[in-house]
């Protein structure tokens, strides 16, 4: 899966966000839409690491 964040402007924009929720501000939507994606494809990368993908009708041993 191609990412269509980075993972180092998404913990940024975390710290950026969670400072100005501290001082009573309002979080720019578009930082969050970032955040929340960023978050999917953390998820979904995570998953691709885990999970065995394979196809059951594929032979893995010769039968010659």
């Amino acid at each position: 899966m191609r990412r269509l964040t980075d993972s180092r402007t998404a913990q940024q924009l975390r710290d950026n966000a969670s400072g100005l929720i501290s001082k009573g501000f309002k979080v720019p939507i578009e930082d969050l839409r970032y955040i929340r994606l960023a978050e999917y494809e953390e998820r979904e990368q995570q998953r691709e690491l885990f999970t065995v993908s394979y196809d059951p009708d594929e032979e893995y041993y010769n039968n010659d």
